[in-house]
């Protein structure tokens, strides 16, 4: 069983978990609870499901708007069985989304994921993204508006993104408190 957490209005998991903090959600739109298959209302810092339970916990552009990433990587891998997944902006310009409080490049989403007790773990992005980055860079020295520009425009052919994987270390089975 799949989870997916801070879903969206773009859920992709057999259970969606979210918890918007206000009607408008990401992108100035209302989740639309009532179309969200399987949707659970919480917080992704103290997930309401026990331990091991998904073979899969994913998450797309959460962690960037998160206070603190790693308690919530350390949430989905404490209900994850095996594996979890992590998509973020791959770098940021400035001025690029007022919401992001983090932005993350290999070497960083590489680190966290190992931080949140993940082994075998992998980041992977676009081939074309290091080719895109340094003409961004290029037009940004010489204008920051045409920069902001190029950005724009790029980021509708390709979308920048990466990919962390990682898989849960052997462990005991599911565990659930019921008191």
């Amino acid at each position: 069983m799949r989870l997916d957490v801070g879903c969206g209005n773009a859920p992709s998991g057999d259970i969606n978990v979210d918890l918007p903090k206000s009607d408008l959600h990401r992108g100035g739109r209302k989740l639309m609870v009532k179309m969200i298959p399987n949707f659970v209302y919480g917080s992704t810092y103290n997930l309401p499901f026990c331990d091991n339970v998904f073979d899969e916990v994913v998450s797309y552009h959460l962690l960037e708007h998160m206070e603190v990433p790693l308690a919530v990587l350390k949430e989905m891998v404490r209900v994850s069985k095996d594996a979890v997944t992590v998509v973020v902006p791959a770098f940021a310009f400035r001025g690029e989304c007022g919401e992001h409080l983090y932005t993350w490049g290999e070497g960083s989403l590489f680190n966290i994921l190992r931080k949140a007790g993940l082994e075998d773990v992998e980041v992977s992005t676009g081939c074309f993204r290091e080719v895109k980055g340094n003409i961004l860079k290029w037009f940004y020295r010489r204008s920051y508006v045409l920069g902001n520009f190029v950005m724009i425009l790029t980021r509708k052919i390709y979308r920048i993104e990466l990919q962390g994987k990682g898989k849960k270390p052997l462990s005991s089975a599911s565990t659930c408190s019921t008191s």
